[in-house]
């Protein structure tokens, strides 16, 4: 389990990868400096002439941006259900790959790749929508 000043960092990033766009240059250029090359609010604020609690005041309002589009768009959770849902794939192709390589092919072994092909069938069908910005069903 990551740490939540990681946690927050990792977001941040994602969300800026995403949505940095929608940023001021200063807010942009604040961000890549404390959360890409980890300079202190200090060091900012020194390098930029500005009080530290300006640099602290962008960084909060440059996250509000990309939260705010994030909470609108879902782009950020759209591509982690798409990750995880290749991720469940990838698991069941290996297991797959497994029991195709067993020496003894038997009823139970042929009647559980079946189930494998089909549950990787529905992971497929569940990142091809994602891609396609389709509703999201759980069936899980």
């Amino acid at each position: 389990m990551l740490s939540p000043a990681l946690d927050r960092m990792l977001r941040v990033t994602a969300l800026y990868d995403l949505y940095g766009g929608l940023l001021t240059d200063r807010q942009r250029e604040f961000l890549d400096l404390h959360y890409m090359r980890d300079l202190s609010l200090a060091e900012i604020s020194e390098q930029y002439g500005v009080s530290r609690q300006s640099v602290h005041d962008t960084l909060l309002s440059a996250e509000s941006t990309l939260e705010k589009a994030e909470a609108s768009l879902h782009l950020l959770g759209l591509f982690e259900a798409a990750r995880s849902a290749v991720d469940s794939a990838d698991r069941r192709c290996e297991e797959l790959s497994r029991l195709l390589e067993e020496r003894e092919k038997t009823c139970s072994a042929v009647a559980e790749a079946e189930s494998l092909v089909q549950r990787l069938r529905e992971d497929i069908g569940r990142v091809s929508s994602l891609l396609r910005f389709e509703p999201l069903v759980h069936d899980e």
